[in-house]
C-alpha cells in the first residue's frame, strides 16, 4: 500500500489551489496534529507547492509520533520542521512567536489516535488548545488560527433532517456527543480569543471524507466498504440502508481549507460534500465498482439517520466548489491503495 499521496492529486490541488497557495507566499506555519488525516494532506499539500512554484513558505508541525509523518512525507526539506509533543505532560517546548498561521487539528477522532477513550479527547483537545492559544498572545501580530472543528456540533444525527444548513448554533443543542461537546467547546474559545484581539480565528466545521490515509477500520461506513472491496469481500451494511451520509475528496478538503487560511472568518464554514448517498446507495457504487454482492446485515437496533451538509454560503463565501465525484473519489482511493 502507499505511504505518501500521489502526485495526481497534489498536482490536482496545486491546479485548483494556486491563487491560495500564492497568497501564502512568505506565510510561517504551525501545525498541529500533522500527523492525522487532515494534517497530512495540508502538510504534504503545503509542501509539494513549496517545490513546484516559486511559494516561499516555513512549516513547523507539530507531532505526537513523528515517525508516522516522517513515514508519510518520505523526507524532510529544508523548509519543514518537526517537534514531537505530548500535551497530556504539559510540554515545554522552545517556539519562538513568528508564526502567521496556526492549524489545530490535534482533537483525537480515530481509534488508533485514543478517541475511544472519552477522557482523552477531551485532555488532548482542550490542553492543546490552550497552549496553542497561549502561545498565539506571544504574537505581535495576531496570527490566523485555524481550528478544525465539525459537523458534530449540530448534535445527534439521528435526530437531524439534512442537509444541515450553515448556522450558528445555541447553547440548548440535545444529544451532543462527547466529540461535540468538546468542538463546541473549542469553538467558543476561537471566538473569544478573537474578540480580544490575541487572533484571527476560524472554526471550519469538516464532515465526513473518503480517499486516502482514511483508517478503514473505524467507525466511517465508506472505510468499512473500501476494506470490503480490498479483501475482496461482500460490501456489508451493518445499519440502516436508508441511513444517509456524504463524502468529500482530500484534495478538495484541502482546496476549501487552502481558501480559507487566506479569508478567515468566525462565521460557520462547512467543509463537506453536499451530495447525499444512503448506505445502499453507496454499497450499490462499491458493488458496481468492484463486481462484489452486497450483504444486508441491519439489527434490530440499528436506527436511522441523516448527516450531511449545505456548503452554499460556504463555497460562495470561499469561491470554491466540489470537484470530485464519489465514484472518481472511490477509483482513485482503492489504486491508492493497491499501489
Amino acid at each position: 500500500m502507499n505511504t505518501s499521496i500521489s502526485i495526481s492529486d497534489l498536482d490536482q490541488i496545486l491546479d485548483y489551489s494556486r491563487s491560495s497557495f500564492m497568497s501564502l507566499n512568505n506565510a510561517n506555519i504551525l501545525i498541529s496534529g500533522a500527523s492525522g488525516f487532515v494534517g497530512t494532506w495540508l502538510t504534504s499539500s503545503l509542501l509539494y507547492a513549496s517545490n513546484k512554484i516559486d511559494l516561499d513558505v516555513q512549516i513547523t508541525v507539530l507531532v505526537r509520533d513523528q515517525k508516522k509523518l516522517l513515514n508519510r512525507l518520505q523526507e524532510v526539506p529544508e523548509n519543514l520542521k518537526l517537534v514531537e509533543i505530548d500535551y497530556l505532560k504539559k510540554p515545554e517546548i522552545n517556539l519562538k512567536p513568528k508564526y502567521s498561521h496556526i492549524i489545530q487539528s490535534t482533537t483525537p477522532s480515530m481509534p488508533n489516535s485514543g478517541s475511544i477513550d472519552q477522557e482523552n479527547v477531551s485532555n488532548v483537545s482542550y490542553q492543546s488548545n490552550e497552549f496553542l492559544l497561549n502561545f498565539a498572545k506571544k504574537h505581535k501580530v495576531a496570527p490566523i488560527f485555524c481550528h478544525l472543528s465539525s459537523g458534530a456540533v449540530y448534535g445527534n444525527p439521528e435526530k437531524l433532517v439534512g442537509p444541515i444548513e450553515e448556522h450558528v448554533i445555541s447553547n440548548h443543542e440535545i444529544s451532543l456527543s462527547n466529540y461535540g461537546m468538546v468542538k463546541k467547546s473549542l469553538e467558543r474559545d476561537i471566538e473569544d480569543a478573537t474578540y480580544r484581539g490575541d487572533i484571527r480565528g476560524c472554526n471550519p466545521r469538516l464532515f465526513a471524507f473518503g480517499g486516502p490515509f482514511l483508517q478503514l477500520d473505524a467507525h466511517f461506513a465508506i472505510g468499512n466498504f473500501m476494506q470490503n472491496a480490498i479483501l475482496n469481500q461482500p460490501i456489508s451494511i451493518n445499519g440502516d440502508p436508508s441511513t444517509i451520509r456524504s463524502y468529500l475528496y482530500p484534495t478538495d478538503l484541502i482546496s476549501f481549507l487552502l481558501a480559507l487560511l487566506n479569508k478567515p472568518t468566525l462565521d460557520p464554514i462547512h467543509i463537506g460534500s453536499n451530495r447525499s448517498v444512503t448506505m445502499l446507495e453507496l454499497a450499490g457504487l462499491f458493488s458496481n465498482l468492484f463486481k462484489l454482492p452486497i450483504e444486508v446485515n441491519t439489527k434490530p437496533q440499528s436506527v436511522f439517520s441523516s448527516y450531511f451538509p449545505s456548503t452554499t454560503k460556504s463555497e460562495k463565501y470561499l469561491g470554491v466548489e466540489q470537484k470530485i465525484s464519489i465514484e472518481e473519489s472511490l477509483l482513485r482511493w482503492s489504486k491508492w491503495l493497491r499501489n
